[in-house]
């Protein structure tokens, strides 16, 4: 039940994160996007970024992450590390393969954006994934 646990809240951390990190890191200084235009309302196209990232993270953990967590944890204990990297690695498995399909990834501000982006999102999500479903609990004290 935690592996559930820490698989069902990555979709809305993933969305939730992207919320936040839209104004930040997808936008520059002077509020224009990647793709050259300004948005009528940021909180709109923050909302909008958002639903999209907690989409593509549920395709995300139903095709890759549920499979490689289920096969890793029946062969051994995985570690903070081990679960760190293997979300950074799952954060910018999307991006790679919608870039690539895209056929760019507008230049090198956009690579650097949407790498930092993916990044952050991959490890956040690792790391409550790993605090849910993963982290040695304490031994059992007497009477529990």
């Amino acid at each position: 039940m935690r592996l559930l646990g820490g698989l069902v809240v990555q979709p809305f951390v993933a969305a939730a994160l992207a919320f936040v990190m839209f104004p930040l890191l997808l936008l520059d200084r002077g509020g224009q996007t990647l793709a050259g235009g300004y948005p009528a309302d940021v909180t709109d196209a923050a909302l909008s970024v958002a639903m999209g990232v907690g989409i593509v993270a549920s395709a995300v953990v139903l095709i890759g992450v549920l499979p490689v967590a289920v096969w890793l944890i029946k062969r051994h204990d995985l570690t903070l590390k081990e679960t760190l990297i293997l979300g950074l690695g799952f954060g910018n498995l999307p991006y790679v393969l919608l870039g690539v399909a895209a056929g760019g990834t507008y230049g090198v501000a956009g690579l650097l954006r949407g790498v930092t982006f993916s990044s952050l999102s991959g490890l956040v999500g690792a790391a409550l994934f790993w605090l849910i479903s993963i982290r040695p609990r304490g031994t059992p004290q007497q009477g529990e």
